[in-house]
């Protein structure tokens, strides 16, 4: 579930909404910004035993694009070996 909050006074309502569907939130991850840092926000986690994750800004993002340039390095190493290896038995 994501939640795109538009101002920070909402939030804490949305969240606690969402929460009551028949889904349990088992995780809530968010950069350490002040939307997810509220002291009521915390002691609903607690109480609801929700675990909080506080990741560093744009980590996700970076990660992302890291593990797509590790996929195309993938394929271009495998694309390699079935080139060499389809050349290598042409020559015998």
């Amino acid at each position: 579930m994501v939640l795109p909050p538009k101002d920070k006074d909402g939030v804490f309502d949305k969240f606690k909404e969402e929460t009551l569907t028949e889904r349990k939130l088992k995780t809530l991850r968010s950069n350490n910004g002040g939307k997810y840092t509220s002291k009521e926000l915390i002691a609903y986690c607690k109480e609801a035993d929700i675990k909080r994750e506080l990741i560093i800004p744009n980590k996700m993002d970076w990660l992302k694009g890291r593990i797509g340039q590790l996929k195309k390095k993938f394929k271009l190493c495998c694309l390699i070996k079935i080139y060499q290896s389809s050349y290598g038995k042409k020559q015998r």
